[in-house]
């Protein structure tokens, strides 16, 4: 940030630098073999303003919009709905279903959008590349926009969690229709000050709210940009954070007599 501190003196694009996105491109590539065109992802802000802007953005022309989360949630999924003035569903998460969601709930098809997130926060649970994938093929029989928040994708030990865009390609929607992710630097970098993070998927859908987010005034300062391109690139750093979660989840089941896989299942696989 430091080097490119006279970059300030310019307004950052809408779209953001190319610079970010290719870095961004790079490694939905790297992490989850899914190579996106540029058309099919969108440099943000982070993650929190996507979260409660995309649905405004989706359900503005519902006469009578309807949204369902994964609960327990982040609060951004709720105050997103109540802007969107949206009837919620929760996809409530509970030891008896195993923590994951259940779509066998009759109003469920009548959504407009849902919003999974897995790896979830708090419960640590994840999803299968087949449980997502049928997931995808409920969204596109109902015609409903399907986003997975996976900014914990990669906090694992062994076994790494697979995104919505590979379930995507797993069940033949390789045009991604009605299916979006969104990834932020703050867990994967521990920078959640840089406020970096991407929504990709349908370039249809991310065509229109591109356009719509040059109103929103959410430019990203030039020298964060810089200085997330290099962390998006670069790996290494990444795995340092797995290592320095292993020992403490060691010390937190040596001193509290936490068992890991309860602590964070889907950080032992």
């Amino acid at each position: 940030m430091k080097q490119n501190s006279a970059l300030l003196n310019k307004y950052p694009k809408s779209l953001g630098e190319a610079c970010v996105n290719e870095a961004q491109r790079s490694f939905v590539k790297k992490r989850f073999g899914v190579e996106l065109k540029a058309s099919e992802i969108v440099s943000t802000f982070g993650t929190r303003e996507v979260l409660f802007n995309f649905p405004q953005y989706v359900l503005f022309d519902k006469q009578n919009p309807m949204m369902a989360y994964t609960n327990p949630f982040y609060q951004i999924y709720e105050g997103s709905a109540i802007a969107s003035r949206a009837k919620v569903i929760h996809l409530n998460l509970t030891k008896e279903n195993a923590f994951k969601p259940d779509m066998s709930t009759p109003e469920l098809q009548n959504a407009d959008l849902i919003i999974l997130n897995f790896p979830n926060n708090p419960t640590t649970s994840t999803l299968t590349l087949e449980e997502l994938g049928e997931w995808v093929r409920f969204a596109l029989k109902h015609d409903i926009v399907l986003l997975n928040d996976e900014c914990y994708s990669e906090i694992y030990a062994e076994t790494k969690p697979v995104s919505l865009l590979e379930a995507s390609l797993h069940v033949g929607n390789h045009s991604f229709k009605n299916v979006l992710v969104v990834n932020s630097i703050s867990k994967r970098s521990s920078a959640p000050s840089l406020r970096s993070g991407f929504i990709a998927g349908d370039a249809t859908i991310l065509k229109g709210y591109a356009q719509y987010r040059t109103y929103v005034g959410m430019g990203i300062p030039m020298p964060i940009q810089m200085a997330s391109a290099l962390a998006w690139s670069d790996m290494e750093h990444v795995e340092c954070t797995r290592k320095e979660y292993a020992k403490n989840l060691s010390l937190a089941q040596e001193i509290l007599g936490v068992f890991k896989k309860w602590m964070l299942p889907f950080m032992s696989g």
